[in-house]
């Protein structure tokens, strides 16, 4: 009895295989996981607006030199069954595009906690306008120039060569922002932040991580900056002419706040070493930089 049965889940598996094949989709299956890819082709006359929601599974988006919008989808599920009750629904009206991959209706197909996910990876012009959310995955943007709005239930984000206006929320997980220029405003409840760049404006909260905010020469304040966390260090670095009204505090741990090149007092007063909270000014002066901790050190230092 178990060989027959061994035999049969091999004969369906090829099956499958054979028939999703002569359908032209490209099929694999395991032992623990089947999935199939399909590709979402879209061609632009000019800066694309691009919206994407899957229930479940990773985000990735990166800008290339064409003018079009490819949008490839791998679908997971423990079966055929599971993957096959994955619908993919795409609408474009010039060149606002949408790609929603809603939740299956049946919730029948988990397997040993294997739910079913459908992960995107898209490619479009580097100037475009996006708008990502997942319920559960991870997000990551590469070389692209414009508005970015990302939301993700549970997972890191990363981005990396992006200009324009970043608006980024996570339920859990970790957010790198590198090479940016503009304004970042960025939230996590479980995680760590990091961003460097030449920064315009900048919102990081961290529910229980560790900040590390990287100004780079031509960074300029075009608005007070905020920096929070419930839990955590934060590390400020700032250039060579940098001006800023600094407010800093921390419940349980140091502030310290190095002498700014170009700054005439020898530290913000209320200031040292001892201290878990300084106010004072660095460089002219200027906006607020306002940055609270509920246990960690705070330092604002050049780089």
């Amino acid at each position: 009895m178990i060989i027959w049965s061994l035999r049969r889940t091999v004969h369906a598996a090829s099956f499958a295989v054979l028939a999703a094949t002569l359908a032209g989709c490209d099929v694999t299956v395991g032992a623990a996981q089947y999935s199939t890819r399909e590709e979402k082709k879209f061609s632009v006359t000019g800066t694309p607006q691009l919206e994407l929601t899957t229930f479940d599974g990773s985000i990735e988006v990166r800008g290339w030199d064409r003018p079009d919008v490819l949008v490839e989808i791998e679908k997971r599920g423990h079966n055929q069954a599971a993957v096959d009750s994955i619908h993919v629904k795409t609408a474009q009206s010039g060149n606002t595009i949408t790609v929603d991959v809603p939740k299956p209706a049946t919730t029948h197909h988990v397997f040993f906690g294997q739910s079913p996910s459908a992960s995107l990876v898209v490619s479009l012009p580097t100037q475009a306008i996006l708008k990502l959310d997942s319920g559960d995955g991870s997000v990551t943007i590469r070389r692209i120039n414009g508005k970015i709005n990302i939301r993700t239930g549970d997972g890191s984000v990363r981005i990396t060569e992006a200009k324009g206006d970043l608006v980024v929320h996570t339920g859990d997980g970790s957010i790198q922002v590198a090479e940016v220029d503009g304004h970042v405003d960025v939230e996590t409840r479980d995680g760590s932040i990091t961003i460097e760049g030449v920064l315009r404006a900048v919102r990081a909260d961290s529910g229980d991580g560790s900040i590390r905010l990287t100004a780079q020469k031509g960074s300029a304040m075009d608005a007070d900056w905020a920096a929070t966390t419930g839990d955590g260090s934060i590390d400020v670095r700032v250039p060579d002419g940098f001006g800023a009204e600094v407010d800093a505090k921390s419940n349980d741990g140091h502030v310290r706040i190095e002498k700014i090149a170009g700054q005439t007092d020898e530290r913000p007063r209320n200031e040292d070493r001892d201290r878990s909270s300084a106010r004072g000014k660095i460089g002219d002066g200027g906006k607020v930089l306002k940055l609270r901790s509920g246990s960690g050190t705070i330092s604002v230092k050049n780089w």
